[in-house]
């Protein structure tokens, strides 16, 4: 799965990635690419929260996950998140080596 955060994060983008979520499979695991040129937040309260559940509702599903961003800040939360969840491979790049990044998450 690759998605593109791009800007602000609102109740529409959480709606495709729950409509995403509702056709997986119980037990299917996923590795996840996320490309981050700009992050702006969340909209509202509404959508920060959507945002949230759904984090915690696909960790089960995870075994990779990826992320491109020239956002030092967000790098380093990927990586401290990777802490708390040993099973779960958390790497992040800067956005010049997506496609290592890609090619990584398809190994």
């Amino acid at each position: 799965m690759v998605y593109n955060i791009d800007g602000v994060i609102d109740k529409s983008f959480m709606l495709e990635l729950r409509a995403f979520q509702s056709k997986l499979l119980p037990n299917q695991k996923l590795r996840v690419l996320v490309i981050v040129p700009q992050f702006g937040g969340y909209r509202s309260f509404g959508a920060a929260k959507s945002a949230f559940l759904f984090d915690s509702k696909m960790l089960h599903h995870l075994t990779h996950y990826v992320m491109a961003t020239d956002l030092r800040w967000l790098r380093y939360l990927v990586k401290i998140i990777g802490l708390f969840f040993p099973k779960i491979e958390f790497t992040a790049f800067g956005l010049k080596r997506k496609e290592f990044a890609l090619k990584r998450l398809k190994k």
